[in-house]
């Protein structure tokens, strides 16, 4: 799953949310789920439009392939929102 592009984590019909996640992931270059899954959630919420919402939706969508984003500080603050991050 690593190598296909990051589009192939969420099936379609995409909602909405889904749909604003992936514009912004592959306007800043992130095309791959391997790219996606080295970058933190602080790296992702750096990203113009890319908010909790999304974040939430890239770590389910994430978290159904056996897959998690990077871990950093940014962790506890994440989970103190209601977002679920699995650090690696």
């Amino acid at each position: 799953m690593s190598g296909q592009p990051v589009d192939a984590l969420w099936p379609d019909p995409r909602t909405p949310r889904q749909n604003r996640a992936l514009n912004s992931l592959t306007r800043n270059g992130i095309v791959t789920v391997d790219g996606l899954t080295q970058r933190t959630p602080a790296d992702l919420l750096r990203i113009r439009g890319f908010g909790f919402g999304s974040l939430a939706d890239v770590c389910d969508a994430l978290h159904s392939q056996h897959l998690t984003l990077a871990a950093d500080s940014t962790a506890a603050t994440a989970t103190a929102t209601g977002v679920r991050i699995r650090p690696r």
